[in-house]
């Protein structure tokens, strides 16, 4: 399931879809498909594009490391792993709000409440990132130190 979350100016779109991983459909094709449906046009093709290509790849990734696609499956033994065969495109009427399409209107006050947010949340991925490598970095020097050479007299 791919999870679609894009501001566009004053739009802000979220979307669910199930998407094949070996589907010849590539995201500027779907993005261009969608906003036929919802009638956006203007930047928002490629901004689409764009996160629809960056959750297949994460998808594609995690699917790699955990061994459902890539790999000779034969010599592993395993059989079919991952997740269920779509069987139809029919969903239950509960799941309609979890999958379809929903733009919201922003008002100026959230546009800059959530350009806060965004600033917020890239100052704390900065000082994790940068807490995790000092960590790192002084168990590195601290255990894996090599030996100082003895002085000879």
């Amino acid at each position: 399931i791919i999870r679609i979350d894009v501001q566009l100016e004053t739009h802000h779109l979220v979307d669910h879809i199930e998407w094949d991983l070996a589907s010849p459909l590539t995201p500027e094709q779907f993005a261009k498909g969608l906003c036929a449906d919802l009638g956006l046009s203007g930047e928002a093709l490629p901004l689409i594009a764009h996160a629809v290509q960056e959750e297949i790849l994460k998808h594609k990734k995690d699917a790699v490391e955990w061994g459902i696609i890539g790999g000779d499956r034969a010599e592993g033994g395993r059989g079919h792993r991952g997740p269920r065969r779509l069987k139809g495109i029919w969903r239950d009427w509960m799941e309609v709000k979890d999958y379809g399409p929903s733009i919201e209107e922003l008002t100026p006050e959230e546009l800059e409440r959530r350009e806060m947010e965004r600033e917020r949340a890239s100052r704390r991925m900065r000082r994790e990132t940068s807490k995790f490598q000092r960590t790192t970095a002084g168990a590195y020097y601290r255990d894996n130190r090599p030996p100082r050479p003895s002085r000879l007299r």
